[in-house]
């Protein structure tokens, strides 16, 4: 897929931990517009993205095709006859054809996770597809291997038709012509394409792409309706890394640094931002790039420009570029479109030499929230940014909003002051971090802070930001909530180590929002405030947020796949805490998260669930108890060990599956990557059919034979199961034992012969146990 794909907006319902950007902006003083060569550099910069998507083909040259077999990465297209025409040459080369004819498309999936996630979709765990049609672009030399084909072919009615119609397909996607400038234009190695659209001969559309500048680089999809007259939408059948990059049983071979693709890097952010209204946003941002590859001549930003519209055609919430220069002051040539902002550098940079670049915008961004409360489009990129979600940097931010209102949010609240009508604050953090963002209102403060006790050191200052007049629910008891937030980290202290923000902010958003969010030092809670201290699903939900300041924010996920490791592991974080306060509630969420996951669990595994709509059940509830199931089999001891490495050793760094599964390995001695294989990348709630029988053996000792028969034996679960003896005794003997096959026997001695056995009383294992009598 396309970059811009990732930015197909979900409703802020869905998530819990959304991408939050950052605020800092330095005051604008007015619209800018660049002059003289500036200005011509920009006007060649939108004539090639214009000119990408409108360039036809070369209908006076069709070609003959006969058997031509042609490969990449994963995708096997064969060309068996039919008719070829190349696109007219573009920037003096050639980026793409169109084939009408006989033809197949072969796309190997590399492991049984993807053949699981296409066969849910297309009924086949593999793909190898008759076409009748094909249309490609690229930028890889692919018309090399294409130029066999022979002079002579048959012309084909409409090709030209055809060609044109391929790219509508979904807003927010195809923004092949950004990788080409990048490429063309930017002098970024390895960020060529290929893209190949298809309709079968049952006439139905298939797309791959092959995207090496992506962290994800294969994509296999499909196309429904999208609703409206004539929109077509993606179906997001399956997408993988390259297959090098899989080891022989289909495991990701790499760590997440070794597969890191940007050609640059945001090191800081200093800025202003001025909201003189409830409206109007005005952003003046400097910020600081490195760049990762020799020679790079055009910076690419992630920065929205047209928010809540339904295609590019339509206005929506609009983010525009006044005017970009470098630090001097000299204006350089950009192109704002389609969610990205490239930039044209004046002289092309060395490996890990630093630039610093100007950009003035104004935006529509603001939501209200309440009469007295409103956020910003923070779950985006509106502001420029680089990297996965925004990449981690430090940022030194000034917000100026007009009084009453005043800024609350991430970082070390530096210092407060006024200006006139406008109430200011400047907010700061030196250590690199992802998401961080703001909220402004008419607030009431409670200050508080939790003091570490001996023999650990230090503070953390609290600051609590209740909506003046209320968010439309039940008064707060500030006591209340700053005494569960110090509770918290006080616990996640004693598992993950030192809170990772000296300042945290909690502040109130609004009621029947469907979320909250946990910025870096900062969290948003929604309609969950004014329940706070009485041990229900409202602490819960303060448990889980503050939690997201370990998992995701201070180490955080690669990548769609590994989103877990920031929601499943913060519910599981707050299951804890309730554990700690009340065992039998801790079950009772098990129960549920159980209940959910067995809802959700057909639709997709946990690494698809962002490709799912039961993304919630997936990550919230059979997530968790994954979590739980690992602390199972590894014990406490290890388990807490892990959590503790992890957060030490990944401390400011993103990590995936493969990080946990290698982590854990490591602990317990021996291969966990079929633990995560089975439960991350596999679907299934095992049905454990089990009986037992008890006979005198040859030592005076008893022999308890235990059989178990799993359902599903397609789709067996290895299982670390405790085993209950029963001997009359007020407590049972407990003994954990694996099981490794669809049918098992396990064998014990005991000294006396039970009055029962029973497997899993505890519901430690995501499995239901039918005891078969």
């Amino acid at each position: 897929m396309p970059r811009s794909a990732r930015f197909l907006f979900p409703s802020p319902g869905a998530v819990c931990f959304l991408l939050l950007a950052g605020l800092w902006l330095l005051t604008v003083d007015g619209p800018w517009a660049a002059e003289g060569p500036a200005a011509a550099e920009t006007a060649r910069l939108e004539e090639v993205f214009n000119g990408f998507y409108r360039v036809g083909l070369d209908l006076d040259h069709p070609l003959h095709v006969e058997n031509l077999a042609f490969q990449k990465d994963a995708m096997d297209l064969t060309l068996k006859s039919g008719t070829l025409y190349f696109a007219q040459p573009f920037e003096g080369v050639i980026t793409g054809a169109y084939f009408s004819g006989q033809g197949t498309v072969k796309v190997t999936l590399p492991n049984a996770t993807e053949k699981k996630s296409l066969k849910r979709w297309t009924g086949k765990d593999t793909f190898d597809e008759p076409i009748t049609e094909a249309v490609l672009r690229f930028d890889d030399g692919s018309e090399k291997v294409l130029s066999d084909a022979k002079a002579g072919g048959t012309p084909v009615k409409d090709a030209q038709g055809s060609w044109e119609a391929h790219s509508k397909v979904d807003y927010n996607s195809g923004d092949f012509q950004l990788d080409f400038m990048e490429s063309r234009l930017g002098n970024v190695k390895n960020h060529d394409f290929l893209y190949l659209e298809a309709r079968t001969a049952d006439n139905r559309k298939i797309y791959f792409g092959h995207m090496p500048g992506n962290r994800v680089e294969n994509a296999l999809l499909g196309e429904k309706s999208g609703g409206a007259a004539g929109k077509r939408l993606y179906e997001p059948w399956s997408s993988f890394h390259k297959r090098s990059d899989y080891d022989g049983k289909g495991n990701y071979n790499l760590m997440p640094e070794a597969d890191d693709k940007h050609a640059a890097a945001l090191r800081n952010v200093d800025m202003t931002v001025e909201i003189p209204n409830t409206k109007s946003v005005l952003i003046d941002a400097l910020v600081t790039v490195e760049s990762l590859t020799e020679g790079l001549k055009l910076l690419r930003f992630d920065l929205v420009n047209n928010l809540d519209a339904s295609s590019w055609d339509e206005k929506g919430r609009p983010v525009t570029v006044t005017r970009v220069a470098d630090a001097s002051g000299a204006d350089l040539p950009y192109v704002h479109k389609w969610h990205q902002l490239l930039v044209l550098l004046p002289k092309p940079l060395s490996r890990g030499e630093k630039t610093q670049i100007r950009v003035g915008i104004t935006e529509d961004t603001i939501i209200q929230l309440t009469l007295r409360s409103y956020w910003i489009y923070t779950t985006y990129s509106w502001f420029p940014q680089m990297g996965d979600h925004g990449g981690r940097y430090t940022f030194d931010w000034k917000v100026k909003i007009a009084k009453p209102l005043k800024a609350a949010g991430s970082g070390e609240l530096v210092r407060e002051w006024e200006e006139g009508k406008m109430n200011c604050g400047e907010w700061r953090s030196t250590v690199p971090v992802m998401f961080p963002s703001f909220i402004f209102g008419e607030f009431v403060t409670t200050d508080g802070v939790y003091q570490r006790e001996a023999p650990g050191s230090g503070e953390v200052a609290l600051r609590l930001y209740a909506v003046r007049g209320g968010s439309g629910g039940p008064a707060l008891k500030p006591e209340n909530i700053l005494y569960n937030v110090q509770q918290g980290i006080k616990a996640y202290e004693s598992l993950f180590g030192p809170f990772p923000s000296p300042d945290l902010d909690i502040t109130e958003m609004a009621q029947g929002l469907g979320f909250s969010q946990s910025p870096p030092g900062v969290l948003f809670l929604s309609g969950v405030m004014s329940g706070t201290g009485g041990g229900g699903r409202a602490d819960q939900v303060l448990f889980h947020e503050l939690a997201h300041q370990y998992w995701g924010t201070q180490v955080g996920w690669v990548a769609s796949e590994d989103d877990w490791i920031s929601e499943s592991w913060a519910e599981y974080s707050a299951g804890l805490i309730t554990e700690g306060i009340d065992p039998k509630k801790f079950a009772a969420m098990r129960k549920d998260w159980k209940k959910f996951a067995a809802e959700s669990e057909h639709e997709a595994t946990i690494a698809t669930a962002y490709r799912s709509e039961w993304r919630l059940g997936l990550l919230y509830s059979k997530g968790p108890y994954v979590v739980h199931m690992l602390r199972s089999w590894m014990g406490w001891e290890k388990f807490a060990k892990l959590v503790g490495n992890i957060q030490s050793k990944y401390k400011g760094r993103n990590i995936n599956t493969d990080t946990l599964a290698r982590e854990a390995s490591s602990l317990m001695g021996y291969d966990m990557f079929p633990f995560f294989d089975q439960w991350i990348r596999g679907t299934g709630i095992p049905k454990v059919h089990y009986s037992w029988t008890a006979a005198p053996d040859a030592d005076g000792k008893v022999l308890v034979t235990i059989k178990t028969r799993q359902e599903d034996k397609e789709n067996f679960k290895v299982l670390l199961v405790p085993i209950a003896f029963d001997f009359g005794k007020e407590k049972p003997v407990v003994v954990s034992k694996p099981i490794v096959s669809a049918e098992s026997e396990i064998k014990i001695k005991v000294p006396m012969t039970p009055k029962d056995v029973r497997l899993d009383e505890e519901a430690s294992q995501l499995a239901d146990f039918i005891h078969d009598k």
